[in-house]
């Protein structure tokens, strides 16, 4: 199957299960993807599901990913 729709199908089921979502975000790049993938499909689909973000500064990240998912959230 097509990463992309099986990503897809993952949602549809999520959605089927909860309207409150939590995506823990990193800043890294498979974070990243995910988020961007969430939002794509909510605002294609016109979703009524609530997403929160969770973010944890461990204070070890390299610089320049902190400051790239400060930008992300904002």
């Amino acid at each position: 199957m097509d990463p992309l729709l099986e990503a897809i199908s993952v949602l549809d089921l999520a959605t089927s299960i909860s309207k409150k979502w939590v995506i823990a975000f990193s800043g890294g790049k498979d974070s990243t993807a995910l988020l961007h993938l969430v939002y794509k499909y909510g605002v294609k689909r016109g979703l009524d599901v609530k997403v929160y973000v969770i973010y944890f500064d461990t204070l070890v990240e390299i610089p320049e990913v902190s400051k790239w998912a400060y930008e992300v959230l904002q």
